[in-house]
């Protein structure tokens, strides 16, 4: 996505996180306003995350001493590349965009669909370049703010699913010290932990961690386990979601292909097969591994039964927490 202002794009000051799903960009837009060193035209990107696609608002603010009129577009583009040819580097063919009601939509070939529109409407799109536009004028001291939707719909039934922003899967713990570096650094850590909630399309009510964003953002058998583990001190609800996901995918027979066999335990769900074609190896999108090629792999049937025990019998849960949780699949 490429954001301009009469065509040209906005000098960047300064980007930053502003939470695990979200995002700020600064930037001036020199063209315009004044002819002083000093910009009077400045612009202010927020963008949010959320389960189905995302959200960011365009604020564009003058305190030129005349009026300023421009033209903002958005020029947007995708491949729908799957994560294992991103990862890759591999280059991807863009899609051609078509024009809907209020924005442009894309259609992959396994049928994700992503929908972008524009608030107000946009005065022109053109699906050819892929690009929305807007008039604005803007008046002394005053701002103009434009928004982007971004909704995906998979085509597929999707590998793992998004956590609601707003549910809290542990506890929030109050931390005390003379060093106000580690209540930053906690606090950091549980935020990065926040966006690496995940949940399990057959039942979305079991929710696990990732082993890490963007490249391994799904359920991985060993990764999933440490950090359902770790969290244990804060709630079980991680720790029993995590093992209920993996209990539904437990090896129930003997598969050369994905090396399933009975008892094992998943190394890696995706979407779909993934080919490594520089080192030829070719992964199914549910992956058991090889115990012999992989310590993770055996190492995850252990790290189950002690998990399980541990959220069972609250040995790692504050004493006000311990309890047993039922782990039915």
């Amino acid at each position: 996505m490429i954001v301009t202002v009469d065509g040209a794009e906005p000098e960047d000051l300064r980007g930053h996180s502003a939470g695990p799903a979200s995002a700020r960009f600064a930037g001036v837009v020199r063209a315009l306003g004044d002819p002083l060193p000093d910009p009077t035209v400045v612009i202010d990107r927020h963008r949010r995350a959320n389960g189905t696609g995302m959200q960011e608002s365009i604020r564009i603010a003058s305190t030129a001493h005349e009026p300023v009129c421009c033209l903002v577009e958005v020029a947007l583009g995708t491949d729908l590349g799957e994560m294992h040819d991103v990862k890759s580097g591999l280059p991807g063919t863009s899609l051609a965009a078509s024009a809907m009601p209020a924005g442009l939509q894309w259609l992959g070939a396994d049928g994700t669909r992503v929908v972008v529109t524009g608030s107000p409407q946009p005065d022109a799109l053109d699906p050819d370049a892929a690009r929305l536009q807007w008039a604005v004028l803007i008046d002394p001291g005053e701002s103009v703010t434009l928004g982007l939707s971004v909704h995906v719909s998979e085509g597929p039934a999707p590998a793992v699913g998004a956590v609601e922003p707003t549910r809290r899967v542990w506890s929030e713990p109050r931390v005390r010290t003379a060093d106000p570096r580690l209540s930053s650094l906690l606090a950091q850590s549980l935020a990065d932990l926040f966006g690496l909630r995940l949940s399990d399309p057959i039942a979305p009510q079991d929710t696990f961690l990732a082993a890490g964003s963007p490249w391994f953002l799904t359920l991985f058998g060993r990764d999933s386990l440490w950090a359902a583990r770790m969290m244990l001190p804060l709630g079980t609800e991680v720790a029993a979601g995590t093992l209920r996901a993996l209990a539904r995918r437990q090896g129930k027979r003997t598969d050369p292909v994905t090396e399933e066999q009975p008892g094992k335990i998943p190394h890696e769900l995706r979407r779909v097969t993934s080919a490594h074609d520089g080192a030829g190896i070719i992964l199914p999108a549910l992956y058991y591994g090889n115990r012999r090629r992989d310590r993770a792999v055996g190492d995850a049937a252990a790290r189950r039964l002690a998990l399980g025990h541990a959220a069972r019998t609250g040995c790692a849960a504050p004493r006000r927490r311990r309890g047993r949780i039922g782990l039915d699949a």
